[in-house]
């Protein structure tokens, strides 16, 4: 769904309860019955976030993947993991997860928040009672370059954890946002990393790259965005300096389109996701972030920009919460590269985006 008028024709049609919420020219679309998904977010009416063409709350195997901005929960694979089978042959979605039982929850002035009460099922046979809870609101932020016209916006977003069991969760699992982002058309997902990254901790997650989709330029990673070849590559938490960022033309054809996500990074703390294969696989602390490339085309050509949170033991009763600062911005070119340079990676230039 490339515009907010499309998303929404859409929701009707299909049946789908939404909200939409504006602030200025900006705006997003949030539907409880599909994960309480951030569905579709932008300014003015192009839609920054890929969204599938139709949606179905019966599950990922029945059309789940609806896109937008989800949180699931760590770790992926692996006798722990919560979509991989114990011997890694099958994947799939667990439904109390996604699309899950969202219902509305009490929420802060300006704020609107859904609860998912499940339970979580490791490969291994594990069960762990917990709440999801998914709050965010949506701002404008001033520009003294345009103050008379929304350039850009923030989405505050909240999610939490909660132990409804009686026993205490021992870092069993960590909250994972994940946000799809179009790329029929190319973009570059930019990771900035730490001062004094050690070696290995930008890695394959699955699988060895295809050759020219990744680059390093001065303390961030570029990572190819195009739809066509399937790879992922991960972060370690000694290495990431809390952000992602996906920047592309508009598929207006006027400026760039800029969604970034902003988030704490605790490089002493265990994050479970981690690399299932080389040397990675077994010495990493875990991944903070991941940039993930679909290989699907045209209009099912996305990309994803991945954040974690460490795990946590949690006493029956105890939460855990993960904020995160996602902006979306829709500015000309240069303004969009001056941001790039000023909050997330000094050496990049226009030509390091053109791949």
């Amino acid at each position: 769904m490339r515009t907010r008028e499309e998303l929404l024709r859409a929701l009707e049609r299909d049946g789908i309860e939404h909200r939409l919420v504006t602030a200025g020219d900006g705006w997003m679309v949030v539907a409880p019955a599909l994960g309480a998904r951030i569905l579709g977010a932008g300014i003015g009416e192009e839609n920054a976030l890929w969204t599938a063409q139709s949606f179905s709350t019966q599950g990922w195997s029945e059309g789940g993947n609806a896109g937008g901005a989800r949180t699931w929960i760590a770790p992926e694979a692996g006798p722990r993991g919560f979509f991989f089978s114990a011997d890694g042959a099958r994947w799939g979605v667990p439904q109390e997860l996604d699309p899950g039982d969202y219902r509305p929850s009490p929420a802060d002035e300006g704020w609107i928040a859904f609860r998912n009460v499940f339970t979580a099922r490791s490969a291994d046979g594990a069960s762990y009672p917990v709440a999801i809870t998914r709050s965010m609101r949506i701002e404008e932020l001033p520009s003294a370059r345009a103050p008379e016209q929304t350039s850009a916006v923030q989405i505050l977003f909240r999610h939490e954890i909660e132990n409804t069991g009686s026993a205490p969760i021992d870092r069993r699992l960590g909250l994972w946002c994940i946000v799809q982002v179009p790329s029929e058309n190319k973009g570059t997902i930019l990771i900035p990393l730490r001062d004094g990254a050690p070696p290995g901790s930008v890695h394959p997650c699955f699988a060895e790259l295809p050759p020219g989709v990744l680059r390093t330029c001065g303390h961030a990673v570029l990572v190819k965005a195009l739809g066509g070849q399937k790879y992922k590559i991960g972060v370690s938490a000694q290495a990431a300096a809390g952000g992602i960022v996906f920047a592309r033309p508009s598929q207006t054809g006027k400026g760039w389109i800029l969604v970034s996500l902003g988030f704490a990074v605790d490089p002493s703390d265990i994050y479970l996701d981690r690399p299932s294969h080389g040397p990675e696989a077994e010495t990493s602390s875990g991944d903070a972030v991941q940039a993930y490339n679909d290989p699907g085309t045209g209009d099912l050509a996305f990309s994803e920009i991945e954040a974690h949170a460490p795990a946590v033991v949690l006493g029956p009763g105890q939460r855990q919460s993960s904020q995160i600062e996602m902006t979306i911005a829709a500015q000309p070119e240069h303004e969009i590269m001056h941001d790039i340079q000023r909050d997330v990676a000094p050496g990049v230039t226009s030509s390091d985006l053109s791949w």
